[in-house]
């Protein structure tokens, strides 16, 4: 009768703290928007990077879009401003917890306890 108890309550125990059906935080944490702010001498630019996953029950393969607005100075002085919009798709990692993006030859990096992405050293916050 113990034995009958026990196995129930044992896989019950493993199940409520989730052992056996742990989720990838990391990969909960992508899908969203993404900003950041960089300035120099020569340059101010706002970079934004949307994350959708391909499918909406959430496979691997991501659709990011990355939107930049900047103003350089020229030789004379003059702040000529511009804008990129740049799409990629991605393919999740599980083992290194990261997008692939096959296009541009880089990986995105997640850390959801800081809310932020990165791509190489460039941070980007999750808003």
């Amino acid at each position: 009768m113990k034995t009958i108890l026990f196995i129930p309550l044992c896989l019950l125990l493993i199940y409520g703290c989730d052992i056996i059906t742990s989720k990838d935080q990391v990969k909960g944490f992508i899908p969203g928007i993404y900003i950041r702010h960089y300035s120099d001498v020569y340059t101010d630019s706002y970079d934004t990077i949307a994350i959708q996953p391909v499918t909406p029950g959430g496979s691997d393969g991501y659709v990011i879009t990355k939107k930049s607005r900047f103003e350089k100075l020229n030789d004379d002085g003059k702040k000529l401003p511009g804008h990129l919009l740049k799409h990629w798709t991605g393919t999740y990692d599980d083992k290194t917890k990261t997008i692939w993006l096959p296009s541009s030859g880089k990986r995105m990096y997640f850390d959801p306890a800081k809310g932020e992405l990165k791509i190489g050293a460039e941070p980007y916050k999750k808003i």
